[in-house]
Protein backbone atom coordinates (compact mmCIF):
# COMPACT_ATOMS: atom_id res chain seq x y z
CA UNK A 1 0.00 0.00 0.00
CA UNK A 2 1.47 3.12 -0.57
CA UNK A 3 1.32 6.17 1.84
CA UNK A 4 1.29 9.73 0.80
CA UNK A 5 3.83 12.10 1.82
CA UNK A 6 2.13 15.08 4.21
CA UNK A 7 6.00 16.43 5.07
CA UNK A 8 6.01 20.61 5.81
CA UNK A 9 8.14 22.20 3.66
CA UNK A 10 11.83 22.42 4.57
CA UNK A 11 13.12 24.97 6.59
CA UNK A 12 14.80 28.26 4.69
CA UNK A 13 11.94 27.61 1.69
CA UNK A 14 7.96 29.98 2.50
CA UNK A 15 5.11 30.15 0.42
CA UNK A 16 4.81 32.58 -2.02
CA UNK A 17 2.88 36.34 -1.15
CA UNK A 18 2.12 39.67 -1.22
CA UNK A 19 5.37 40.77 -0.29
CA UNK A 20 7.10 38.18 -2.72
CA UNK A 21 5.42 40.00 -5.91
CA UNK A 22 6.80 43.16 -7.74
CA UNK A 23 6.73 46.36 -6.88
CA UNK A 24 4.44 46.94 -10.09
CA UNK A 25 2.00 43.57 -9.57
CA UNK A 26 1.57 45.61 -5.87
CA UNK A 27 0.55 48.81 -7.39
CA UNK A 28 -1.91 47.61 -9.59
CA UNK A 29 -3.67 45.88 -6.78
CA UNK A 30 -3.23 48.53 -4.34
CA UNK A 31 -5.01 50.58 -7.36
CA UNK A 32 -7.90 47.78 -7.34
CA UNK A 33 -7.91 47.95 -3.36
CA UNK A 34 -8.47 51.73 -3.65
CA UNK A 35 -11.28 51.50 -6.42
CA UNK A 36 -13.07 48.83 -4.74
CA UNK A 37 -12.71 51.12 -1.51
CA UNK A 38 -14.20 54.46 -3.23
CA UNK A 39 -17.07 52.32 -5.22
CA UNK A 40 -18.73 51.25 -1.70
CA UNK A 41 -18.23 54.89 -0.40
CA UNK A 42 -20.37 55.27 -3.73
CA UNK A 43 -23.02 52.86 -3.01
CA UNK A 44 -23.08 53.62 0.91
CA UNK A 45 -23.54 57.55 0.16
CA UNK A 46 -26.08 56.65 -2.84
CA UNK A 47 -28.18 54.85 -0.44
CA UNK A 48 -28.06 57.14 2.58
CA UNK A 49 -29.39 59.68 0.24
CA UNK A 50 -32.11 57.25 -1.12
CA UNK A 51 -33.01 56.31 2.89
CA UNK A 52 -33.29 60.26 3.42
CA UNK A 53 -35.28 60.69 0.30
CA UNK A 54 -37.55 58.09 1.48
CA UNK A 55 -37.89 60.04 4.85
CA UNK A 56 -38.99 62.96 3.33
CA UNK A 57 -41.75 61.09 1.29
CA UNK A 58 -43.31 59.85 4.55
CA UNK A 59 -42.74 62.70 6.45
CA UNK A 60 -44.60 65.10 3.84
CA UNK A 61 -47.53 61.79 3.44
CA UNK A 62 -48.04 62.35 7.82
CA UNK A 63 -47.57 66.16 7.38
CA UNK A 64 -50.61 66.23 4.84
CA UNK A 65 -52.69 63.93 6.83
CA UNK A 66 -52.03 66.06 9.98
CA UNK A 67 -53.56 69.46 7.36
CA UNK A 68 -56.44 67.13 6.38
CA UNK A 69 -57.16 66.13 10.66
CA UNK A 70 -57.00 69.95 11.19
CA UNK A 71 -59.28 70.36 8.05
CA UNK A 72 -61.64 67.42 9.63
CA UNK A 73 -61.40 69.52 13.02
CA UNK A 74 -62.61 72.86 11.20
CA UNK A 75 -65.17 71.61 9.33
CA UNK A 76 -66.66 69.57 12.48
CA UNK A 77 -67.02 72.48 14.77
CA UNK A 78 -68.11 74.66 11.71
CA UNK A 79 -70.92 72.28 11.21
CA UNK A 80 -71.76 72.06 14.97
CA UNK A 81 -72.14 76.14 15.34
CA UNK A 82 -74.49 75.94 12.12
CA UNK A 83 -76.59 73.07 13.95
CA UNK A 84 -76.84 74.58 16.92
CA UNK A 85 -77.48 78.43 15.17
CA UNK A 86 -80.40 76.32 13.58
CA UNK A 87 -81.90 74.99 16.44
CA UNK A 88 -82.67 78.46 17.33
CA UNK A 89 -85.21 78.56 14.21
CA UNK A 90 -87.24 76.18 15.60
CA UNK A 91 -86.37 73.40 12.95
CA UNK A 92 -87.06 76.07 9.74
CA UNK A 93 -82.90 76.47 8.71
CA UNK A 94 -82.15 79.11 6.72
CA UNK A 95 -81.49 77.55 3.58
CA UNK A 96 -78.08 78.71 3.25
CA UNK A 97 -77.08 77.32 6.06
CA UNK A 98 -78.83 74.09 5.97
CA UNK A 99 -76.12 74.15 2.89
CA UNK A 100 -73.61 75.28 4.84
CA UNK A 101 -74.19 72.76 7.23
CA UNK A 102 -74.04 69.42 4.80
CA UNK A 103 -71.14 70.88 3.26
CA UNK A 104 -69.05 71.02 6.26
CA UNK A 105 -70.03 67.80 7.16
CA UNK A 106 -69.52 65.72 4.28
CA UNK A 107 -65.98 67.91 3.88
CA UNK A 108 -64.87 66.21 7.47
CA UNK A 109 -66.06 62.89 6.21
CA UNK A 110 -64.12 62.99 3.09
CA UNK A 111 -61.04 64.50 5.07
CA UNK A 112 -61.45 62.14 7.72
CA UNK A 113 -61.73 58.75 4.66
CA UNK A 114 -58.20 60.15 2.81
CA UNK A 115 -56.58 61.18 6.28
CA UNK A 116 -57.34 57.21 7.86
CA UNK A 117 -55.60 56.13 4.82
CA UNK A 118 -51.65 57.65 5.58
CA UNK A 119 -52.18 56.13 9.53
CA UNK A 120 -52.12 52.72 10.41
CA UNK A 121 -52.59 50.66 13.91
CA UNK A 122 -54.08 51.84 16.61
CA UNK A 123 -54.50 55.52 14.50
CA UNK A 124 -56.41 53.70 12.38
CA UNK A 125 -58.87 52.07 14.88
CA UNK A 126 -59.43 55.61 16.38
CA UNK A 127 -60.01 57.78 13.00
CA UNK A 128 -62.32 54.34 12.39
CA UNK A 129 -64.25 55.08 15.50
CA UNK A 130 -64.46 58.96 14.75
CA UNK A 131 -65.43 58.21 11.87
CA UNK A 132 -68.64 56.22 13.30
CA UNK A 133 -69.14 59.18 16.05
CA UNK A 134 -69.39 61.27 12.96
CA UNK A 135 -72.37 59.17 11.41
CA UNK A 136 -73.74 58.95 15.49
CA UNK A 137 -73.89 62.94 15.51
CA UNK A 138 -74.99 63.25 12.29
CA UNK A 139 -78.09 61.47 13.59
CA UNK A 140 -78.51 63.18 16.84
CA UNK A 141 -78.56 66.49 14.69
CA UNK A 142 -81.34 65.30 12.24
CA UNK A 143 -83.12 64.22 15.14
CA UNK A 144 -82.80 67.23 17.12
CA UNK A 145 -83.65 69.10 14.08
CA UNK A 146 -87.03 67.00 13.39
CA UNK A 147 -88.16 66.98 16.80
CA UNK A 148 -87.58 70.63 16.94
CA UNK A 149 -89.75 71.39 13.90
CA UNK A 150 -92.71 69.96 15.26
CA UNK A 151 -92.20 71.46 18.81
CA UNK A 152 -91.48 68.54 21.15
CA UNK A 153 -88.69 69.46 23.95
CA UNK A 154 -87.05 65.97 23.54
CA UNK A 155 -85.18 67.83 20.10
CA UNK A 156 -83.33 69.88 23.07
CA UNK A 157 -81.80 66.75 24.24
CA UNK A 158 -80.90 65.15 20.85
CA UNK A 159 -79.09 68.84 20.17
CA UNK A 160 -76.97 69.06 23.55
CA UNK A 161 -75.95 65.25 23.07
CA UNK A 162 -74.71 65.73 19.57
CA UNK A 163 -72.86 68.62 21.11
CA UNK A 164 -71.47 66.55 24.13
CA UNK A 165 -70.37 63.97 21.19
CA UNK A 166 -68.58 66.00 19.41
CA UNK A 167 -66.59 68.27 22.06
CA UNK A 168 -66.01 64.67 24.46
CA UNK A 169 -65.28 62.12 22.18
CA UNK A 170 -65.20 63.28 18.55
CA UNK A 171 -62.54 66.19 19.35
CA UNK A 172 -60.45 64.51 21.57
CA UNK A 173 -59.80 61.53 19.61
CA UNK A 174 -58.79 63.29 16.56
CA UNK A 175 -56.50 65.44 18.85
CA UNK A 176 -54.99 62.31 19.79
CA UNK A 177 -54.66 61.11 16.35
CA UNK A 178 -53.20 64.46 15.02
CA UNK A 179 -50.51 64.84 18.06
CA UNK A 180 -49.17 61.59 17.17
CA UNK A 181 -48.88 62.43 13.29
CA UNK A 182 -47.66 65.85 13.92
CA UNK A 183 -44.70 64.16 15.84
CA UNK A 184 -44.26 61.24 13.03
CA UNK A 185 -44.14 64.27 10.60
CA UNK A 186 -41.71 66.16 12.39
CA UNK A 187 -39.26 63.54 13.18
CA UNK A 188 -39.25 62.11 9.95
CA UNK A 189 -38.17 65.37 8.33
CA UNK A 190 -36.24 67.11 10.70
CA UNK A 191 -33.85 64.26 11.24
CA UNK A 192 -31.95 62.78 8.44
CA UNK A 193 -31.64 59.02 9.66
CA UNK A 194 -27.91 59.16 10.10
CA UNK A 195 -27.19 59.66 6.01
CA UNK A 196 -25.41 62.77 7.02
CA UNK A 197 -23.03 60.07 9.76
CA UNK A 198 -22.71 57.92 6.46
CA UNK A 199 -21.36 60.34 4.49
CA UNK A 200 -18.87 61.61 6.98
CA UNK A 201 -18.13 58.11 7.42
CA UNK A 202 -17.76 57.58 3.60
CA UNK A 203 -15.24 60.50 3.15
CA UNK A 204 -13.46 59.31 6.03
CA UNK A 205 -12.42 56.02 4.21
CA UNK A 206 -11.93 57.87 1.14
CA UNK A 207 -9.26 59.90 2.49
CA UNK A 208 -8.09 57.31 4.51
CA UNK A 209 -7.23 54.88 1.22
CA UNK A 210 -5.73 57.62 -0.25
CA UNK A 211 -3.32 58.91 2.78
CA UNK A 212 -2.63 54.90 3.05
CA UNK A 213 -1.85 54.52 -1.00
CA UNK A 214 0.41 57.87 -0.94
CA UNK A 215 1.94 56.57 2.14
CA UNK A 216 3.31 53.51 0.39
CA UNK A 217 4.07 54.88 -2.71
CA UNK A 218 6.32 57.64 -1.06
CA UNK A 219 8.28 54.82 0.89
CA UNK A 220 9.16 53.31 -2.46
CA UNK A 221 9.51 55.84 -5.13
CA UNK A 222 10.74 59.00 -2.64
CA UNK A 223 7.39 60.86 -4.46
CA UNK A 224 5.98 62.99 -1.19
CA UNK A 225 2.75 63.74 -2.81
CA UNK A 226 0.88 61.50 -5.65
CA UNK A 227 -0.67 64.34 -7.74
CA UNK A 228 -3.86 61.57 -8.88
CA UNK A 229 -3.98 60.57 -5.59
CA UNK A 230 -4.67 64.01 -4.09
CA UNK A 231 -6.77 64.81 -6.58
CA UNK A 232 -8.91 61.45 -5.63
CA UNK A 233 -8.96 62.85 -2.36
CA UNK A 234 -9.63 66.36 -3.00
CA UNK A 235 -13.17 65.51 -5.34
CA UNK A 236 -14.49 62.56 -2.73
CA UNK A 237 -14.33 65.99 -0.30
CA UNK A 238 -15.83 68.12 -2.97
CA UNK A 239 -18.52 65.47 -3.20
CA UNK A 240 -19.12 64.45 0.12
CA UNK A 241 -19.61 68.75 1.39
CA UNK A 242 -21.98 68.76 -1.55
CA UNK A 243 -24.23 66.24 0.36
CA UNK A 244 -23.59 67.27 3.88
CA UNK A 245 -24.37 70.95 2.83
CA UNK A 246 -27.58 69.32 1.18
CA UNK A 247 -28.67 67.37 3.92
CA UNK A 248 -28.17 70.00 6.56
CA UNK A 249 -30.33 72.41 4.51
CA UNK A 250 -33.07 70.11 4.11
CA UNK A 251 -33.04 69.94 8.31
CA UNK A 252 -33.23 73.01 8.48
CA UNK A 253 -35.80 73.89 6.14
CA UNK A 254 -37.94 71.34 7.74
CA UNK A 255 -37.45 72.83 11.07
CA UNK A 256 -37.96 76.19 9.60
CA UNK A 257 -41.50 75.33 8.38
CA UNK A 258 -42.06 73.37 11.57
CA UNK A 259 -41.65 75.73 13.69
CA UNK A 260 -43.12 78.62 11.28
CA UNK A 261 -46.29 77.84 8.76
CA UNK A 262 -46.90 74.94 9.98
CA UNK A 263 -47.30 76.04 13.60
CA UNK A 264 -48.93 79.02 12.65
CA UNK A 265 -51.86 77.05 10.82
CA UNK A 266 -51.44 74.46 13.95
CA UNK A 267 -52.60 77.88 15.95
CA UNK A 268 -54.78 78.95 13.40
CA UNK A 269 -56.57 75.71 13.56
CA UNK A 270 -56.91 75.42 17.25
CA UNK A 271 -58.21 79.61 17.67
CA UNK A 272 -61.21 78.76 14.57
CA UNK A 273 -61.91 75.47 16.79
CA UNK A 274 -62.21 77.36 20.28
CA UNK A 275 -63.86 80.36 18.54
CA UNK A 276 -66.86 78.37 16.68
CA UNK A 277 -67.47 76.16 20.05
CA UNK A 278 -67.98 79.59 21.12
CA UNK A 279 -70.53 80.58 19.00
CA UNK A 280 -71.59 77.16 19.55
CA UNK A 281 -72.36 77.87 23.03
CA UNK A 282 -73.95 81.12 22.07
CA UNK A 283 -76.62 79.97 20.34
CA UNK A 284 -76.93 77.36 23.27
CA UNK A 285 -77.47 79.96 25.38
CA UNK A 286 -79.98 81.46 23.67
CA UNK A 287 -81.67 78.29 22.57
CA UNK A 288 -81.66 76.58 26.40
CA UNK A 289 -82.02 79.33 28.83
CA UNK A 290 -82.11 76.88 31.66
CA UNK A 291 -78.78 76.21 31.10
CA UNK A 292 -77.54 79.73 29.54
CA UNK A 293 -75.27 79.42 32.36
CA UNK A 294 -73.20 76.76 31.86
CA UNK A 295 -73.53 77.51 27.96
CA UNK A 296 -71.99 81.32 28.84
CA UNK A 297 -69.11 79.62 30.94
CA UNK A 298 -67.98 77.64 28.21
CA UNK A 299 -68.59 80.48 25.85
CA UNK A 300 -65.98 82.47 27.57
CA UNK A 301 -63.82 79.68 28.36
CA UNK A 302 -63.41 79.25 24.77
CA UNK A 303 -63.17 83.04 23.75
CA UNK A 304 -60.39 82.70 26.16
CA UNK A 305 -58.64 79.63 24.09
CA UNK A 306 -59.47 81.25 20.97
CA UNK A 307 -57.46 85.02 22.20
CA UNK A 308 -54.68 82.70 23.50
CA UNK A 309 -53.76 80.60 20.21
CA UNK A 310 -54.12 83.86 17.92
CA UNK A 311 -51.72 85.52 20.79
CA UNK A 312 -49.19 82.83 20.06
CA UNK A 313 -49.62 83.05 16.43
CA UNK A 314 -47.77 86.38 16.43
CA UNK A 315 -48.32 88.88 14.05
CA UNK A 316 -50.71 86.76 11.88
CA UNK A 317 -53.18 86.78 15.06
CA UNK A 318 -53.42 90.42 15.97
CA UNK A 319 -55.99 91.53 13.55
CA UNK A 320 -57.66 88.20 14.18
CA UNK A 321 -57.87 88.68 17.72
CA UNK A 322 -59.24 92.26 17.39
CA UNK A 323 -62.17 90.78 15.06
CA UNK A 324 -62.76 87.95 17.54
CA UNK A 325 -63.06 90.53 21.11
CA UNK A 326 -65.49 92.41 18.63
CA UNK A 327 -67.32 89.48 18.20
CA UNK A 328 -67.12 89.00 22.18
CA UNK A 329 -68.15 92.15 22.56
CA UNK A 330 -71.44 91.91 20.47
CA UNK A 331 -72.40 88.31 21.49
CA UNK A 332 -72.15 89.54 24.73
CA UNK A 333 -74.68 92.16 23.97
CA UNK A 334 -76.73 89.47 21.98
CA UNK A 335 -76.94 88.06 26.30
CA UNK A 336 -77.47 91.08 27.50
CA UNK A 337 -81.06 91.66 25.31
CA UNK A 338 -82.16 87.77 26.34
CA UNK A 339 -81.57 88.64 29.75
CA UNK A 340 -83.39 91.57 29.75
CA UNK A 341 -86.29 89.67 28.02
CA UNK A 342 -86.03 90.84 24.34
CA UNK A 343 -85.29 86.43 23.50
CA UNK A 344 -86.66 86.90 20.31
CA UNK A 345 -84.70 90.10 19.39
CA UNK A 346 -81.58 88.60 20.88
CA UNK A 347 -81.97 85.46 18.48
CA UNK A 348 -82.77 87.67 15.54
CA UNK A 349 -79.31 89.79 16.13
CA UNK A 350 -77.55 86.19 16.83
CA UNK A 351 -78.70 84.88 13.68
CA UNK A 352 -77.66 87.96 12.08
CA UNK A 353 -80.89 89.10 11.00
CA UNK A 354 -81.74 92.97 10.52
CA UNK A 355 -84.80 94.05 12.63
CA UNK A 356 -85.89 97.24 14.04
CA UNK A 357 -85.64 96.14 17.62
CA UNK A 358 -82.21 94.86 17.46
CA UNK A 359 -79.47 97.33 18.25
CA UNK A 360 -76.40 96.82 15.77
CA UNK A 361 -73.75 96.41 18.32
CA UNK A 362 -75.57 93.28 18.96
CA UNK A 363 -75.14 91.32 15.75
CA UNK A 364 -72.93 89.08 16.49
CA UNK A 365 -73.02 87.30 13.38
CA UNK A 366 -71.51 89.89 11.52
CA UNK A 367 -68.18 89.96 13.48
CA UNK A 368 -68.42 86.52 13.42
CA UNK A 369 -68.35 86.20 10.01
CA UNK A 370 -65.60 88.61 9.46
CA UNK A 371 -63.59 86.76 11.73
CA UNK A 372 -64.28 83.17 10.05
CA UNK A 373 -63.33 84.78 6.56
CA UNK A 374 -60.20 86.45 7.38
CA UNK A 375 -58.53 83.61 9.35
CA UNK A 376 -59.75 81.02 7.03
CA UNK A 377 -57.56 82.81 4.67
CA UNK A 378 -54.74 83.21 7.32
CA UNK A 379 -55.04 79.54 7.73
CA UNK A 380 -55.12 78.52 3.58
CA UNK A 381 -51.99 80.92 3.26
CA UNK A 382 -50.06 79.33 5.98
CA UNK A 383 -51.03 75.57 4.87
CA UNK A 384 -50.18 76.72 0.91
CA UNK A 385 -46.81 78.08 2.66
CA UNK A 386 -46.02 74.47 4.60
CA UNK A 387 -46.85 72.83 1.40
CA UNK A 388 -44.41 74.48 -0.87
CA UNK A 389 -41.71 74.48 1.39
CA UNK A 390 -42.00 70.48 2.21
CA UNK A 391 -42.83 69.85 -1.29
CA UNK A 392 -38.93 71.82 -2.27
CA UNK A 393 -37.32 69.31 0.24
CA UNK A 394 -36.68 66.23 -2.53
CA UNK A 395 -35.39 68.89 -4.92
CA UNK A 396 -31.77 69.28 -3.80
CA UNK A 397 -31.06 65.88 -2.70
CA UNK A 398 -32.26 64.56 -6.17
CA UNK A 399 -29.36 66.13 -8.30
CA UNK A 400 -26.73 66.13 -4.96
CA UNK A 401 -27.02 62.19 -4.97
CA UNK A 402 -25.90 61.83 -8.69
CA UNK A 403 -23.41 64.67 -8.03
CA UNK A 404 -21.51 62.52 -5.34
CA UNK A 405 -21.56 59.77 -7.33
CA UNK A 406 -19.96 61.50 -10.17
CA UNK A 407 -17.31 63.18 -7.52
CA UNK A 408 -16.90 58.90 -6.71
CA UNK A 409 -15.95 58.04 -10.30
CA UNK A 410 -13.92 61.10 -10.67
CA UNK A 411 -11.99 59.89 -7.51
CA UNK A 412 -11.41 56.55 -9.02
CA UNK A 413 -10.41 58.01 -12.27
CA UNK A 414 -8.07 60.43 -10.46
CA UNK A 415 -6.35 57.56 -8.49
CA UNK A 416 -6.17 55.29 -10.87
CA UNK A 417 -4.03 57.66 -13.14
CA UNK A 418 -1.82 58.64 -9.92
CA UNK A 419 -0.98 55.13 -9.74
CA UNK A 420 0.13 54.59 -13.61
CA UNK A 421 1.90 57.61 -13.60
CA UNK A 422 4.03 55.30 -11.16
CA UNK A 423 3.90 52.16 -13.15
CA UNK A 424 4.95 53.57 -15.72
CA UNK A 425 8.18 54.21 -13.84
CA UNK A 426 8.70 50.64 -14.71
CA UNK A 427 8.85 49.92 -18.43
Amino acid sequence: MTSVSTTSPRPGVRLAGLADLATPARLRILNVAIGVALAVVALVWLDSMAVRLDRIDSGREAAEGVRQLQSVRDALVRADSLATAGFLEAGLDDPTRRAAYVDALDQAALELTTASRRVEGSDATLLGRVSANVGDYRGLVESARANNRQGFPVGAAYQRAAGSLLRDDILPALATADSRLRSRAESLLTSDGRALLWVVAGVVICLAAAWYANRWIRRRMRRRINIGLAGAAAVAVVGSLIGITQLVSVSNTASSTFEGSFRTARLLVDARAAAFDARSAEASALAFRSSAATALERFNARIEDASSALADSGAVGAPLKEQLDDYSVRANAVEQLAADGQRSVAIAASLGEAVPESPSDARSATAFGEFDTQSLQELNRADSATRSALDGLRGGLGWSRWAMLVAIIAAIGAATLGIAQRLREYR
